[in-house]
């Protein structure tokens, strides 16, 4: 007997805008992720994000504010982090040379003031922006006016167009016309494709988690049983092995714990800049911040493992010592590194 299939949901008020707003920008998507992504699959998965990321923010839609501005706000903040060519892709599975040259590419990115010459074309600048200047270009690609892209950026009113003037610089004659030229004809993602891709989505984030708990649980399985047979007597020893079981077995529920955590809805800042500050002021926090309890933790679980070998004769003092010497120096020099790139990033918040 087959299986009944039950009929859509009828369209609400989110999916009837949806279906407008899709068929009026799935150029600018299409040419966004055409951008971003050189390969058609990369291509194909960034441009059904940017759908989705408009789908959400229609939820909150604001009648007040001009349709176009609220959806490149969405669209914006949704590739606000994304690194060129590495949509649904995983960086454990990518050769080595291809993670080098993706963070040459990242590091070779600068800002609007910085760029020393004209590009020889749009995606070429785009790539060669960082992030907050590249959502700039890309508006005054997309005909935005100055008004407008300094509701979508966050930036000061005057702003934009001193932007849009170096951005033209910059840019080939008639490279903007070009730009509005490519993927006219492209196909509107639609709202059941979005469905399916949010569940896709979020199937794979659970999927992922419940990975990692798994491996979790096999790693503390066996570290346990290792410890119970092959420690047995060395109670020492066996105390920090444990203290690492319990660690191990802790994080494994977190990932477990985060990957049961529910979708969000649409883009929780007003603009781009506001979620750029708070991404750079978590990471200058997280820098800042001294070792997390987990660290703590693994570090005493290591330092008595350590001096449980000397002690039971096993080895001379002088090893242990000079091991646990060695690690104190790395976690010195690790965080004068942290705290000189926290600095880094409070002077690029100052600068915005």
């Amino acid at each position: 007997m087959r299986a009944s299939v039950e009929p859509p949901p009828p369209p609400d008020e989110r999916d009837l805008r949806y279906d407008a707003a899709a068929a009026q920008f799935a150029a600018p998507l299409a040419r966004m992720a055409r951008a971003l992504e050189d390969g058609q699959p990369g291509r194909s998965a960034l441009q059904a994000d940017l759908h989705l990321a408009m789908w959400r923010g229609l939820a909150d839609y604001d009648a007040a504010v001009p349709l176009r501005a609220w959806v490149f706000r969405d669209v914006l903040q949704a590739v606000a982090t994304h690194e060129p060519n590495s949509h649904d892709k995983d960086v454990r599975n990518l050769p080595i040379k291809v993670v080098w040259a993706q963070g040459r590419q990242l590091r070779a990115q600068r800002g609007l003031a910085e760029i020393p010459a004209p590009a020889r074309s749009a995606t070429e600048l785009l790539l060669a922006l960082k992030p907050l200047d590249r959502e700039i270009a890309f508006l005054f690609l997309e005909g935005i006016g100055a008004e407008e892209a300094a509701w979508i950026s966050g930036r000061p009113s005057s702003q934009p167009p001193a932007d849009f003037e170096r951005i033209a610089g910059l840019l080939p004659a008639g490279a903007r016309e070009e730009w509005q030229k490519l993927e006219t004809n492209v196909e509107p993602v639609s709202r059941e494709f979005i469905r399916l891709r949010q569940d896709e989505l979020r199937d794979r984030k659970r999927r992922n988690a419940r990975i990692q708990f798994r491996t979790a649980m096999a790693v503390t399985a066996v570290t346990f049983a290792n410890t119970l047979f092959f420690y047995r007597g060395r109670w020492m020893t066996m105390a920090g092995m444990l203290m690492l079981v319990g660690l191990i077995f802790f994080e494994g529920w977190q990932a477990r714990r985060k990957g049961a955590e529910p979708e969000a809805r649409g883009p929780r800042h007003p603009h781009s800049l506001a979620l750029h500050r708070e991404l750079l002021s978590s990471q200058r926090d997280e820098l800042r911040r001294p070792y997390s309890w987990q660290a703590w933790w693994a570090l005493c679980a290591v330092f008595v493992v350590v001096l449980s070998f000397p002690l039971r004769q096993v080895t001379s003092w002088t090893w242990a010592l000079g091991l646990l010497a060695l690690l104190v120096v790395v976690l010195v020099l690790t965080r004068v590194r942290n705290l000189r790139e926290a600095n880094q990033l409070q002077a690029r918040l100052d600068s915005l």
